[in-house]
């Protein structure tokens, strides 16, 4: 991913934890960049459709493993034909630990790149 919609990072991150909203259609990417936590094994990103009065709608998660393979490296997760509308995503599980620390998070929208 050369070009971002935007970037963060997270930091004793737990379960439940959600991100900033953005808008997007058509394509999603969610990259993480060195990950590490108590178990060092995985963590599942899930992406979620804002719906106003209404439970928001999962569209899936995706399960990051590369991301604890030491410094700089990464897990990316993609989504494909969303409808335009505000998007965010959570932290769905840690296996195993309590926390989770990513030095970056990274998020496109653009499928270009």
């Amino acid at each position: 991913m050369t070009d971002y919609l935007w970037r963060s990072y997270w930091y004793n991150a737990t379960e439940g934890m959600e991100s900033r909203y953005w808008e997007d259609s058509q394509f999603t990417e969610i990259m993480y960049v060195t990950c590490s936590s108590s178990s060092n094994t995985s963590t599942d990103v899930e992406l979620w459709k804002e719906i106003n009065n209404w439970p928001d709608e999962s569209r899936g998660d995706r399960r990051f493993t590369a991301c604890f393979n030491g410094y700089m490296s990464h897990s990316d997760g993609e989504w494909h034909d969303l409808p335009s509308d505000k998007y965010y995503f959570e932290i769905s599980d840690i296996a195993g630990s309590s926390w989770l620390d990513v030095d970056d998070v990274l998020v496109d929208n653009t499928l270009a790149d």
